[in-house]
């Protein structure tokens, strides 16, 4: 399963040869759908996700009650150093990305 963004961002890049990165739904019910079973959530320059407004009988936060999030690294952050560092650490660092064949 590729990797999940933030529904907004200032620009990503994408097509053939990229990393295919999904983004959250903006719909409350199709993120919280998106999410579910997740049980731990590596954020890297993102916050935890949250809806954009308080719908009444839905969840601010849209990630699972029992998963866990950790912070590897925020915005103002070297990212790219970052994710080689945890690439490093689990031992993927020479393991090929899944890219978009188009």
């Amino acid at each position: 399963m590729p990797p999940d963004a933030e529904y907004n961002n200032a620009r990503m890049e994408c097509g053939a040869g990229r990393v295919r990165v999904d983004r959250l739904p903006y719909a409350v019910d199709n993120a919280t759908a998106a999410l579910k079973g997740t049980r731990q959530l590596v954020l890297a320059g993102a916050k935890i996700p949250v809806a954009f407004f308080a719908y009444p009988d839905k969840p601010s936060v849209l990630m699972p009650e029992d998963c866990t999030a950790t912070v590897l690294a925020e915005v103002r952050h070297d990212l790219e150093q970052a994710l080689e560092a945890l690439a490093t650490e689990v031992g993927a660092l020479r393991t090929s990305p899944v890219v978009s064949p188009r």
